[in-house]
C-alpha cells in the first residue's frame, strides 16, 4: 500500500493477509485516524527506490575494509549506522553479493529487498509525534510485514528524543481512593516522580 503521512511524508506498507479488503480497510482506518491517507499507486512509490540490503554488525570489520570490498563486488552503495553497516546493491545482485561477502565478513545480520527513499523530508517534533503514532498502528496489525518512510529527523530532535527516552517510565497509577487506575507517564528526577499529563 502507498500511503501519504502527516507533514507530506510518504509511506510504503508492505502486508501479507488472507483477506485483501479487511486489510485495505484496516490500512486505510489508521492513516486517516493519524492525519494520512492512502495514495493511488505509484504516486509515492516513485519517490523510492527498489533495492537490495545487506546489513554486517560493526564489529565485524573496519568501515574502510566494508566499503572496498562491498564495492569490489558490485555493491551501489554503502553507509553506516551506529551499530551496523548498510550495503546497499541492486536486488537480482543481492543474493550473490551477500554470499560473497559473507565469506570474508561472516553472517550478515540482514539480507532483503527494500524500499529506499531517494530524498528524505524533515519533520518537526509535532509531526513526528503523529508519525509515532501512525507508525504504533501499523506495526500493532498482524497483517503489516514492513513500513517504509521518507523523513529525517533533525539532528537536535534525536538528542532530545534520547533525553526524553532516560527520563520517562511506563507506571501503573492507582490513586489512594481507587477511584482511577492506568498507564502514566512520569518523568524521575532524583527521588522526585513528577507526573507528565
Amino acid at each position: 500500500y502507498e500511503a501519504f503521512g502527516p507533514g507530506g511524508t510518504g509511506f510504503i506498507v508492505e502486508t501479507l493477509t488472507d483477506n485483501k479488503n479487511r486489510t485495505a480497510g484496516d490500512i486505510r482506518s489508521i492513516f486517516t485516524k493519524c492525519g494520512g491517507n492512502l495514495a493511488e499507486t505509484g504516486s509515492v512509490s516513485f519517490l523510492f527506490n527498489r533495492v537490495g540490503l545487506i546489513e554486517f554488525d560493526i564489529s565485524k570489520s573496519s568501515e574502510d575494509e566494508i566499503i572496498e570490498s562491498s564495492i569490489d563486488q558490485g555493491a551501489e552503495d554503502c553507509d553506516i549506522s551506529e551499530d551496523c553497516y548498510e550495503v546497499y546493491c541492486q536486488p537480482s545482485d543481492l543474493h550473490s553479493l551477500g554470499e560473497k561477502l559473507e565469506k570474508k565478513f561472516g553472517d550478515a545480520n540482514l539480507m532483503k529487498i527494500i524500499w529506499k527513499s531517494e530524498n528524505n523530508v524533515v519533520i518537526d517534533k509535532d509531526t513526528f509525534s503523529k508519525i509515532d503514532r501512525l507508525i504504533e498502528l501499523l506495526d500493532d496489525n498482524d497483517d503489516v510485514q514492513d513500513i517504509y518512510f521518507n523523513f529525517d529527523i533533525p539532528d537536535d530532535f534525536i538528542s532530545w528524543i534520547k533525553k526524553i527516552n532516560t527520563m520517562l517510565k511506563k507506571i501503573i497509577g492507582i490513586d489512594p481512593g481507587l477511584i482511577h487506575t492506568g498507564w502514566g507517564l512520569i518523568i524521575v528526577e532524583g527521588n522526585l516522580i513528577k507526573h507528565i499529563d
